[in-house]
């Protein structure tokens, strides 16, 4: 083992290098996961649920989203459904 400033300074770009290239691949990685996770999972909710239950939920989604604003609102709104 040497104990030169040089192959102290290299060997520590060198380590450095090495994570930076891993996180890179593993960005990529969880990245692709990410992409085919939410595939997977509206592919299973189109199998699984009828049309109408989709639309039920996405519009109890967006009513409870909407329901905090409600002070903030002087007319309160209707949903046609």
């Amino acid at each position: 083992m040497s104990f030169n400033a040089k192959d102290m300074t290299q060997g520590g770009q060198i380590a450095s290098m090495r994570i930076r290239m891993f996180s890179q691949i593993a960005n990529i990685m969880l990245y692709c996961l990410f992409i085919f996770f939410w595939i997977l999972v509206g592919l299973v909710l189109w199998v699984k649920i009828s049309w109408q239950t989709f639309v039920n939920g996405c519009i109890y989604w967006w009513c409870t989203t909407l329901e905090g604003m409600r002070d903030l609102i002087r007319s309160q709104p209707v949903y046609e459904i």
